[in-house]
């Protein structure tokens, strides 16, 4: 004898179920599973997906994008200082040999002096700032962002007007103003 397992659905639902059980099988159980098999012969056939399934799809490859351009933003913005690094360090770039002496060069055209080199390596190490700054905004905005979707809650009362509640500890709180608080 085969074991049995319970499954809660809404009383009409359950209702045209059975109705519906009755006219396709001998038992539920036998008429479940032949709309489950056709549910998945019919979606294999056509190829089609469900909408749960799609929409997981979808979301896989909006983060795929999203992985993809943060690559792009990192080849752009930390190798092209490195290919920029090395311009400057040997004067020229590929791209423009034939039209003369390049930016990092000394203005007579000979050996680079040690304040072109500061200045290059004062470039770099501004770009590298910009970026861990853009990263720790990055990371700010998130957290603040997950912060309100998911501390706040909006009040309505029924006199007056509504208004946010943030369901925060003290404790959470204090940390949050004392890491946020403006540098003076």
């Amino acid at each position: 004898m085969e074991a049995y397992a319970n499954i809660k659905l809404v009383k009409a639902t359950a209702k045209r179920f059975r109705r519906y059980a009755q006219k396709l099988a001998p038992t539920q159980s036998e008429a479940l599973d032949t709309l489950i098999d056709a549910h998945l012969k019919l979606a294999k056939e056509s190829g089609q997906k469900s909408k749960s399934v799609q929409s997981i799809m979808d979301r896989s490859d909006t983060n795929a994008d999203r992985i993809i351009a943060l690559l792009r933003k990192i080849e752009k913005d930390q190798i092209k200082p490195m290919l920029g690094m090395l311009q400057v360090l040997f004067g020229y770039s590929s791209a423009q040999e034939q039209s003369g002496p390049k930016k990092g060069r000394s203005k007579a055209g000979g050996p680079m002096t040690e304040t072109d080199f500061k200045k290059a390596f004062a470039v770099i190490d501004l770009k590298e700032e910009k970026l861990k700054l853009a990263a720790d905004l990055e990371l700010a905005r998130r957290e603040i962002h997950g912060l309100l979707s998911k501390k706040t809650e909006v009040v309505k009362p029924t006199l007056g007007r509504p208004y946010i509640k943030l369901q925060l500890y003290p404790e959470e709180l204090k940390t949050l103003i004392a890491k946020y608080k403006p540098k003076t």
